[in-house]
């Protein structure tokens, strides 16, 4: 991917080559990706500095294969044929680092690939995190998987921000309400879509909201960030 001089010298890329940056996507729950996250969750719970991160260790531990077989199970069960979108930009928080590697595998599940960027603040689990993922993949089994995980540092600036929104299908934002509204001024992908995690209490009475929906099950968050090709009704017609 050739990108502008200017976005080439704002960034720190942390995880990945863009150069080598595989947007096609996949289906969700790929055996292979779910074999790569069983094996960072083994991989992490091993590494003995964790023992003094428990945000760490509960993120191995919500990894863990037991957990993602159990989603992928739900979803085989569904009538609908689904994609990953492709290209996925997040922008993970700071105020809780683990948080980004949830949003790195939600969409890798989901089927999609990934530019991530970190904020400014660096974090010890961010370290030991991204370790793991190099290690991982520097190991042949995954060597299909190295164009799909990028992760880049920069301090703000609206010309990166902008470049990875307008190339992204789907993007995952964690942040407060002006976070949020302001990568929504910027340009982007005119069939993007977003996933928000804001970092506020909502009064969901107060503000007027219609529907709420809470955030639970892995094949459930996965699946926001896919697309449905076919489905098949009860009477086994198929509709697209």
């Amino acid at each position: 991917m050739l990108m502008p001089v200017d976005v080439q010298r704002s960034v720190t890329w942390l995880l990945g080559d863009p150069q080598t940056l595989d947007a096609a996507p996949e289906i969700p729950f790929h055996p292979l990706r779910q074999q790569f996250v069983a094996d960072l969750s083994k991989a992490l719970l091993a590494d003995p500095q964790t023992r003094a991160m428990p945000d760490v260790v509960t993120f191995a531990f919500w990894c863990r294969r037991a957990n993602v077989e159990k989603a992928a199970a739900a979803q085989a069960t569904s009538a609908e044929l689904r994609l990953g979108l492709g290209l996925v930009f997040h922008i993970s928080p700071s105020n809780v680092p683990i948080n980004f590697a949830y949003s790195l595998i939600f969409a890798l599940l989901a089927g999609n690939s990934s530019v991530l960027r970190l904020s400014s603040k660096e974090s010890a689990q961010e370290q030991v995190v991204l370790s793991a993922l190099r290690n991982l993949l520097e190991q042949t089994t995954y060597a299909s998987l190295r164009g799909c995980l990028l992760v880049m540092r920069y301090e703000r600036n609206d010309l990166v921000t902008e470049y990875w929104l307008q190339r992204a299908l789907g993007r995952i934002v964690w942040g407060g309400d002006a976070t949020v509204a302001h990568l929504r001024s910027l340009a982007c992908h005119p069939r993007s879509r977003e996933v928000a995690f804001t970092d506020r209490p909502v009064d969901l009475i107060e503000e007027g909201y219609d529907l709420a929906v809470r955030n639970g099950h892995l094949r459930n968050v996965a699946g926001l960030m896919t697309r449905t090709l076919t489905s098949c009704s009860r009477s086994g017609k198929r509709t697209e």
